[in-house]
């Protein structure tokens, strides 16, 4: 992601375990983005909506609070989900754009995809399929 003018990436190598993220260096990650409302919640994380402020470009981001990652096997699965998705590049599949860490957070900025659930998609089809197979309404 390429930032305008003046304007500095956020570019401080840091590590998570082994895995190279991007820090602030004394830049809040809230002076990049504004966030927006929630897409989604998980276990561990909510997903905003979040615009880049120098590029006026969309994304998800996945705010992972660290107070919530407790146990060594918690701390893997995450770990293991940002490698795969740093090295995954497929149209199917979202993309990560990029991982910035604070004191509290973690962030995944990750590519928009819009239009819902995936899940709510396919049990829509399911029962849509299953009600026109057996001559139900759909």
């Amino acid at each position: 992601m390429e930032t305008s003018g003046s304007e500095s990436r956020l570019a401080v190598k840091g590590r998570l375990r082994g895995l190279s993220v991007v820090k602030p260096d004394e830049i809040d990650f809230f002076n990049y983005y504004d966030v927006g409302p929630v897409l989604g919640v998980g276990h561990y994380a909510e997903v905003k909506l979040a615009t880049h402020k120098g590029s006026g470009e969309k994304f998800a981001v996945k705010v992972i609070d660290r107070s919530r990652i407790k146990t060594e096997r918690e701390q893997r699965h995450m770990k293991e989900e940002i490698e795969i998705l740093q090295k995954i590049h497929h149209p199917h599949i979202v993309s990560l754009k990029e991982v910035v860490t604070s004191e509290r957070f973690y962030f995944l900025v990750l590519e928009l995809v819009e239009g819902g659930e995936l899940f709510d998609r396919i049990v829509e089809k399911t029962s849509y399929r299953y009600a026109y197979l057996f001559g139900g309404e759909g």
